[in-house]
C-alpha cells in the first residue's frame, strides 16, 4: 500500500472506528514489511550467487582400476587381489558464494584453493591459455595414462613405443619471453627453420643454444595454412637450460605396446591416479599377485622416471570410501 492510500485513510479517520483504523494502519505496515522483506531477500540471492575467487575440493568416489583397464584376455592374469584409484572432485570453475559458506559452515570434507593459484600460479601459466583448469587436468590425465603403461611394461621387459605428433602451446609461462609473439593454441611447426615434429624436437633444438640466445620459431594456428615467425630471446629454466617459457604439449599421442594396453574412457582430471594404473597394469600382466590377495587403496601421481610426486596437503583428507573393504590405503608422503 503506498503513501498516498495511508495518508487517504488519516484523512477518513472520522468514518472509521478505532478498530478499523488499527486494522487499516496493520495492513500498512505489513505490506511495507513485506515489500522491504523480498527486497533483501532479492538483494541477498543476488550476493549469494554471484561467483567469488575460490574452486572447491571434496571427497570423489573409489573406483577399481581394473574396470578401466584394457589388456587382451589372453595375456591377462585373474588375481583375486584389486587395486582401486581414489579421486578429488573438483569444481568445474569458480564456485558461487553460496556454496564457499555452505562448505565452510556444514560440510567440513570441503576445502577451498584460491582460483589465481588454481588458474595461474600453481601451473606458471599466465591468462594467456587455451586450457581451462579442467582441461589441463585432462591432459595431465592423458600423460599420468601414457606413463602408467611405460612404467609397466618397460618394468615386465615389455615393448612399448609412444610417437607423438606435432608441439602445441597449450600457454604461455609467468614473465614469459614468448608473450606478445606467441600465442596459446599456436603449433610449433619449425626452430631455426629446421621442422619439427613433436614436443620433444622442439625442447631439444631450443636447449641446443644458451639462455639469453635468440631462436627463431616458425608457428601457425590450429586449423590454419598461414605460417609466422617469431624471435624469442630464451631465459634459463630452473636446470639453466634454455627454453622459450611456454607450455608445449603434443598434438596428439599413440601408444603402441606389446602387449596392447588402453583405458576406456573416464571423467578423470589430472595425473594422480597414475601410480593405481601402473601397478594394476603390472598386477594383470603379472603371474604372481603383487597385491597378496587384498583390496588395496592408492592415490598418487607417477613420473617418467618410476618416482612417485607427494600428495598435496589439502587433499589428504579428501579419500571416501567404505573403509572396511579396505586392508590397505597407499599414498605418498604429505608435500
Amino acid at each position: 500500500m503506498t503513501d498516498d492510500a495511508a495518508n487517504s485513510i488519516d484523512d477518513q479517520d472520522v468514518n472509521l472506528s478505532p478498530v478499523d483504523h488499527d486494522k487499516a494502519q496493520r495492513r500498512v505496515l505489513t505490506a511495507r514489511f513485506l515489500i522491504a522483506f523480498f527486497l533483501i531477500l532479492l538483494l541477498v540471492s543476488f550476493w549469494m550467487s554471484q561467483k567469488v575467487p575460490y574452486y572447491s575440493f571434496a571427497p570423489g568416489p573409489t573406483q577399481g582400476a581394473n574396470s578401466l583397464v584394457v589388456i587382451p584376455a589372453a595375456q591377462r592374469h585373474a588375481h583375486k587381489g584389486q587395486i582401486y584409484f581414489t579421486t578429488v572432485s573438483q569444481s568445474n570453475g569458480r564456485i558461487l558464494r553460496f556454496q564457499y559458506f555452505w562448505g565452510k559452515l556444514f560440510d567440513h570434507d570441503i576445502d577451498f584453493q584460491n582460483a589465481k593459484q588454481i588458474e595461474n600460479g600453481n601451473r606458471q601459466i599466465i591468462n594467456q591459455t587455451c586450457l581451462t583448469p579442467n582441461q589441463f587436468d585432462a591432459e595431465s590425465w592423458s600423460d599420468s595414462e601414457k606413463t602408467a603403461v611405460s612404467i609397466a611394461l618397460r618394468r615386465l621387459n615389455k615393448t612399448v613405443h609412444i610417437p607423438e605428433d606435432g608441439a602445441l602451446i597449450a600457454g604461455l609461462r609467468t614473465n614469459s619471453p614468448s608473450e606478445g609473439k606467441l600465442k596459446p593454441c599456436d603449433e610449433i611447426i619449425a626452430i631455426d627453420n629446421q621442422p619439427t615434429k613433436s614436443r620433444d624436437e622442439v625442447i631439444s633444438l631450443v636447449r641446443k643454444h644458451k639462455p639469453g640466445e635468440s631462436v627463431s620459431v616458425t608457428v601457425k594456428a590450429i586449423g590454419s595454412s598461414v605460417e609466422r615467425k617469431a624471435e624469442i630471446v630464451t631465459t634459463a629454466n630452473q636446470e639453466g637450460q634454455a627454453q622459450l617459457g611456454v607450455v608445449v604439449t603434443p598434438k596428439t599421442v599413440n601408444v603402441a605396446s606389446d602387449p596392447s594396453v588402453r583405458f576406456k574412457n573416464a571423467d578423470i582430471g589430472g595425473p594422480s591416479a597414475g601410480l593405481a594404473f601402473a601397478l594394476d597394469v603390472l598386477n594383470s600382466l603379472s603371474a604372481s599377485d603383487l597385491t597378496g590377495g587384498h583390496q588395496i587403496a592408492i592415490t598418487g601421481e607417477i613420473h617418467d622416471n618410476g618416482t612417485v610426486g607427494g600428495l598435496e596437503g589439502f587433499a589428504k583428507r579428501h579419500f571416501r570410501f567404505p573403509i572396511k573393504e579396505f586392508i590397505y590405503f597407499w599414498f605418498p608422503p604429505i608435500t
